[in-house]
């Protein structure tokens, strides 16, 4: 049966779960690079979307535990990896939203918005690998008092931390990120365990 109280989460992350690799299959074959630093396009509100999604999905899973579980040894950690997301959306879009503050010249401002993008970038994928890793040690440490689906989530994660901390192979994350929002999609919407009482 349905959890009807984590409905708009479940349905949350399986839309981010299949909206992650169509973007960055789009950013990677398409020209989208070769616009950076002049102006917001489309994609750009698409990238700020994924942003907000991305935020409200892990806000979900720090209430989620706290309802069911108790749980509270992972706030820290969502805390940080809440706060890098709002760092690397928010600022990836900023750089569009401002790139016309670098200069006049097409060709600098794009050069100068791609070198703080990619800055950008790196530094919050390192961040994100920290924390994933954190936070699977976390769930790992503390399993028997978790459900499957998070135990299988903290597995996924740990996958997902090792491959960022890489960068060069953190492209990867384009799909297993998606494995991970949908098993937090199951867990959001199965019925909760519960305990009778006679």
């Amino acid at each position: 049966m349905m959890n009807n109280d984590y409905v708009w989460p479940g349905l949350a992350a399986i839309a981010l779960a299949m909206l992650t690799p169509v973007f960055w299959l789009y950013v990677a074959l398409s020209d989208y690079t070769d616009g950076i630093g002049q102006g917001l396009v489309a994609a750009d509100w698409v990238f700020l979307l994924m942003g907000f999604v991305t935020v409200y999905v892990y806000y979900a899973l720090r209430r989620i535990l706290h309802d069911h579980h108790n749980f509270r040894d992972l706030d820290i950690f969502l805390a940080m990896i809440i706060a890098v997301n709002v760092v690397f959306y928010l600022g990836g879009f900023a750089l569009e939203l401002f790139a016309p503050l670098f200069g006049d010249n097409l060709a600098a401002r794009h050069e100068s918005a791609l070198g703080l993008n990619m800055l950008l970038t790196a530094g919050c994928t390192v961040a994100f690998g920290i924390i994933d890793i954190l936070i699977a040690f976390v769930l790992m440490r503390n399993s028997a008092q978790l459900p499957y689906p998070v135990k299988v989530f903290a597995i996924v994660t740990l996958i997902q931390g090792i491959f960022e901390l890489t960068i060069l192979f953190s492209f990867f994350t384009a799909v297993i990120y998606p494995v991970a929002l949908i098993v937090l999609a199951v867990y959001f919407l199965r019925k909760p365990e519960t305990i009778e009482v006679i």
